[in-house]
């Protein structure tokens, strides 16, 4: 779903101060609650030493207002951009089209809603850190690009390869000595890859030489003289570089290179990274407008903003496990934030295998004297061990705050409650405010295991890095090798194969492994697990794959835990086992296949099978 301001007419604002009541009102800041905080990033963007923002953006101009303001809110972008990211570990990108997020019973965030939405935000350019090229260097730019004729006016002249339309119709207005916007956005998506590298330089050329207009180049050309300086930032450099036409010719020239083949292409990206990364960087300030603004705080994904930050929240948890073979699941396309427990990713490769869990909720301990918590201890996160649910089975515990200050005692009442409750635990408060060490006022007992960050937000990379440090800790570094190439480890199908003492007899025969080979080649299976009490190793579903997993030896037969785990994260398991192996796995029975031996168990375990299906 879209939503834009641009059907309803904007109140006109001669100054910032009605311009901030009117953003205020509109985007539901609530300053004296969850936004405190964005009132006063504002006013240390405009003016650090003061303390009164009313009196400060009664002396600024609105242009400074609107650039401050778009500041202030990147922290909250690069907060929904990394969303967008969450979803597509998920696999968002793989042919799904209707991927979402529940908040709560009535508020779904479909994932268009953050792909749109954040085109919006990424059109706006505000303050921008561009390479800082000079006359010279943007003709290099010129010269690496696949041109027709020479530096000349006649941009929009035929060529042999058309142009899409609107780049047509926008060289057109070029010739004619009109000089508009190029979006930079629209410019990428009609670019492949390889030539998107200079689009923001040569967009905000574009963007400057607009506010300029050609006449006014002509006559800072004709004031100042030529000028060798940076572009972006000397508009007689820039008046200098657009006296012969650069902008239209180098705009045709990427055109033109997109007709070239793909190994040609890709030389130009890395000449073309090559100039950008040898020169400095240059702040460029870009249009902002009120409009622009007011679409922005309209946009669902903004108007949820507090409620996303514990959504965000998990994706730094997610981050954090980067090492480790993570599975992110999903209903049908739906990844659950509700007020319920549920279960948003499964780790493979640590040692004990864990999963990531929402508002679990455990027995409050009679120790804690909570005065909010009556019915339990439910934490916005936990990591438990897999398949395991005692309090003893948590081992870290993440909840989520958006206060604008310390809240004193009741962050204290938090850790305690939760530490006390989860006695295996690690317990860490965050807050996108500040907290003033809540854990200092804990028994000796408890407060070891506890931990509080402040102000963690998405531009406070130390913060970030805290809790980052706690994740990996409390789940350790991986313990199973990575798997092969040639493994598909989120396929639809695994292939679980029981290597405890018992199995000895069996892993060696060549009729195992043709009907193992055999159910590789007609079956969509992903990856070969080995398990015994738990995972062991990951193989590549290949026949060098089958035979190395039949060479493995395990320990004790105790199937239930490792093939639990790895029904939450695959559509279906083939478990190969014996008679002592398929006693372990309780009700997880699932169909028998024909393994060619009466004594050997081939299993076709679908994700939740029944109870009632027997071998």
């Amino acid at each position: 779903m879209k939503t834009t301001a641009k059907t309803q007419k904007s109140p006109i604002h001669r100054d910032a101060l009605s311009a901030w009541r009117h953003l205020v009102n509109l985007g539901g800041l609530e300053l004296t609650g969850r936004d405190a905080d964005f009132e006063a990033d504002l006013l240390a963007h405009l003016r650090p030493t003061e303390t009164s923002l009313d009196s400060v953006l009664r002396q600024v101009s609105i242009d400074q207002f609107l650039q401050a303001f778009f500041a202030t809110a990147r922290p909250y972008v690069q907060m929904f951009e990394e969303i967008l990211r969450f979803f597509q570990a998920a696999g968002a990108t793989q042919g799904r089209q209707h991927w979402r997020l529940r908040l709560d019973q009535d508020t779904d965030l479909a994932l268009d809603h953050f792909r749109e939405q954040l085109g919006q935000w990424q059109s706006i350019k505000g303050r921008a850190l561009l390479p800082a090229l000079d006359v010279q260097g943007a003709w290099l730019i010129w010269h690496r690009l696949p041109h027709q004729g020479s530096r000349a006016l006649n941009s929009s002249a035929s060529s042999p390869n058309p142009l899409p339309e609107w780049i047509e119709n926008w060289l057109k207005a070029y010739d004619a000595q009109q000089r508009l916007p190029l979006p930079a956005e629209q410019l990428k998506g009609a670019l492949p890859a390889e030539l998107q590298a200079i689009v923001p330089f040569v967009s905000a050329v574009a963007d400057l030489e607009a506010r300029l207009s050609y006449e006014g180049m002509k006559r800072i050309l004709r004031d100042r003289g030529y000028h060798h300086g940076v572009v972006l930032v000397e508009e007689a450099a820039l008046s200098a570089l657009e006296s012969d036409y650069w902008l239209g010719q180098t705009l045709k020239g990427l055109f033109e290179a997109t007709h070239l083949p793909t190994v040609d292409r890709q030389g130009i990206e890395q000449d073309l990274k090559d100039l950008i990364s040898s020169v400095p960087t240059c702040s460029v300030e870009m249009d902002v407008t009120v409009p622009i603004l007011e679409d922005i705080v309209r946009l669902p994904i903004w108007q949820k903003r507090h409620e996303l930050y514990a959504v965000w929240v998990a994706t730094l948890i997610v981050s954090a496990l980067g090492e480790h073979d993570l599975k992110l699941h999903h209903d049908n396309g739906r990844i659950e934030f509700a007020f319920r427990e549920t279960l948003l990713a499964s780790v493979l490769t640590s040692n004990p295998p864990v999963q990531l869990i929402s508002e679990r909720r455990s027995p409050l301990s009679k120790e804690a004297s909570s005065t909010s918590r009556s019915k339990g201890a439910q934490p916005d996160y936990g990591i438990w061990v897999a398949n395991n649910s005692t309090p003893d089975d948590c081992v870290l515990v993440v909840e989520c705050k958006h206060y604008q200050q310390s809240a004193g005692g009741r962050f204290s009442e938090v850790l305690s409650d939760y530490a006390l409750s989860l006695p295996r635990a690690r317990v860490v408060l965050v807050s996108h405010g500040p907290i003033a060490n809540p854990e200092d006022a804990l028994s000796l007992r408890i407060r070891g295991r506890c931990a509080s960050i402040g102000r963690l937000t998405a531009d406070n990379s130390a913060a970030r890095e805290v809790l980052e440090h706690h994740v990996r800790e409390c789940v350790g570094p991986r313990a199973i090798a990575q798997p092969p190439a040639g493994a598909r480890i989120w396929a639809t199908q695994a292939m679980a194969v029981d290597i405890s003492p018992s199995m000895r007899p069996f892993l060696g025969q060549a009729r195992l492994r043709e009907k193992l080979v055999q159910l590789v080649a007609t079956r969509d299976v992903g990856i070969i697990v080995t398990i015994d009490k738990q995972i062991v190793r990951l193989f590549p579903p290949t026949p060098d794959g089958i035979d190395a997993a039949r060479n493995s030896q395990g320990n004790d037969t105790e199937l239930s835990a490792p093939v639990r785990l790895l029904t939450d994260c695959y559509e279906s398991v083939l478990v190969v086992t014996d008679r002592d192996g398929y006693d372990t796995l309780a009700g997880n029975s699932g169909t028998r296949l024909d393994a060619g031996d009466p004594d050997l168990y081939l299993l076709d375990l679908s994700k939740r099978p029944s109870t009632s299906r027997k071998p």
